[in-house]
């Protein structure tokens, strides 16, 4: 990778669909002229298509109606997508997963934009990545599933609450780290990927942790899979499963008197937050340590499997992982001290457009387990819990405040905690492995000015995505970015 001065990674995500419809040098042109030294893709053939035959892009994210994109795609700020596979899948290498291969693109269509993507920042001099995302489960949102969205999948791999539920809706549909079904489509798919862009700086691996945008999606996974692995790891599984019941029952039927005691404490994570809003005694708690322990450890034997496989192709690229910041990633199991033991690079996901929309199922589902309580508090005490304080001067006072931003609102979160949240990462890394900030674009271009400003002092930085970069954003980078050259 070129760099001169500062040599800390200054990176742009791309998709298919962008370099399809502006081109990949125009791209390049544009993101170095603002001064990117690296980029991101991920694989695939993308076309426009219909509500009924494809997917909306931007994502509707449950809740997401207001996101437009900033570039259009084909002419439209919302254009549905149909996706496929730039090549045709090895039969021995999807021989033995229970999932079908990916299909691929007709000939007509079949261009690898994520190849020429590689070629092209390599001849720049530029660092160049491909995302993947080998655990979301075929045919639900998030990632780079080609039919994302489009179907419920199967329940038997969907993660399992702690009551015996499995999710109905989703962001990120990911399938568990324990599972073997799970696993075999993510070993074909990382297969795939190594196999096909051999020259690629790197994997950045996305979504391999466990989601946490619902609440109950805290007290994830119980699935049968994880009683097998953690049994066998010697945890106990059933004190496990009692501690983390006694927590998710006890959030029922609460007082004021409670919330007040979670916001007064100021608690070191979301599992302690809920655990004393619950009033769970010392076992409870000390059970669903246990649980956030070993969900890290599964995510991390997952990475480390990943390190393995592209050992064994003979391939040399850095592996990366993608987490959810704190406080969150101590529920995803995205603990990045033990990631970054075994991963060159660790990236913490500040993607804070997602953040008032959790706030709010946060406090909704407090709110409707135990009416009556004062919603000014509900929402104090969901904030508390999240670690996302909001400038005074929003005004933001009650749970329906908290909402998908359209494109020019800003996001309620202070520049701060933004930086907080980044130290409190970097603080349990393991050299030499490099923290870098991963930023989502979808935001006013005055805030991200403040946001790239917030966020400057790890080891890089990463944007998500060109799609979201008007003139006026890359005008933006451009002063960030070239002041630290």
């Amino acid at each position: 990778m070129t760099n001169t001065g500062d040599t800390r990674v200054r990176g742009v995500v791309i998709t298919p669909a962008e370099a399809a419809n502006e081109g990949v040098e125009p791209i390049l042109d544009t993101l170095q002229g603002a001064g990117a030294n690296a980029v991101a893709v991920s694989p695939g053939v993308f076309v426009p298509g219909t509500a009924e035959d494809g997917v909306r892009e931007p994502p509707l994210d449950i809740d997401g109606e207001a996101r437009v994109l900033d570039r259009p795609l084909w002419g439209r700020k919302v254009q549905y997508l149909k996706g496929f596979s730039p090549y045709v899948a090895d039969p021995e290498v999807w021989r033995d997963v229970p999932f079908a291969p990916p299909v691929v693109a007709p000939e007509e269509l079949r261009v690898d934009h994520a190849e020429a993507v590689v070629a092209t920042a390599r001849a720049r001099g530029m660092g160049v990545f491909i995302i993947v995302s080998p655990t979301v489960l075929p045919g639900l949102p998030g990632g780079q599933s080609f039919t994302s969205g489009q179907t419920q999948g199967l329940e038997e791999d969907r993660l399992v609450r702690v009551d015996g539920s499995t999710p109905t809706r989703s962001i990120a549909g990911q399938g568990c780290v324990n599972n073997p079904r799970v696993r075999a489509l993510a070993q074909a798919r990382l297969t795939d990927t190594l196999t096909h862009y051999p020259d690629a700086d790197g994997l950045l691996i996305d979504w391999v942790e466990y989601t946490c945008y619902l609440p109950e999606d805290v007290f994830t996974c119980f699935c049968r899979h994880c009683d097998r692995v953690a049994r066998a790891e010697g945890f106990d599984w059933d004190g496990i499963r009692a501690g983390v019941t006694r927590i998710a029952e006890g959030l029922r039927d609460l007082k004021d008197a409670d919330l007040l005691r979670v916001i007064e404490g100021e608690p070191a994570g979301v599992m302690d937050g809920l655990a004393t809003l619950a009033g769970a005694p010392e076992w409870a708690r000390a059970a669903a340590h246990e649980l956030l322990r070993f969900k890290a450890r599964s995510v991390v034997a997952f990475h480390t499997s990943a390190r393995a496989l592209a050992d064994g192709l003979g391939s040399t690229v850095e592996i990366g992982a993608n987490g959810f910041a704190p406080p969150w990633n101590a529920v995803t199991g995205a603990d990045f001290g033990a990631l970054s033991s075994v991963l060159g690079t660790v990236r913490c996901k500040l993607f804070t457009f997602h953040w008032p929309m959790m706030t709010r199922w946060m406090g909704e589902w407090l709110a409707e387990r135990s009416p009556g309580l004062s919603r000014r508090l509900v929402l104090d005490v969901t904030k508390t819990l999240y670690q996302v304080p909001t400038p005074a001067e929003e005004r933001r006072e009650d749970l329906e405040d908290y909402t998908m931003p359209g494109p020019d609102q800003p996001h309620p979160i202070t520049m701060p905690a933004l930086t907080a949240k980044l130290a409190e990462a970097g603080r349990h890394l393991s050299p030499p492995a490099r923290l870098e900030a991963y930023l989502h674009a979808y935001r006013p271009a005055d805030e991200l000015a403040r946001v790239l400003a917030a966020t400057g002092g790890t080891d890089g930085t990463w944007i998500q995505r060109y799609g979201y970069l008007s003139d006026r954003k890359m005008e933006v980078i451009r002063d960030a970015w070239q002041a630290r050259t």
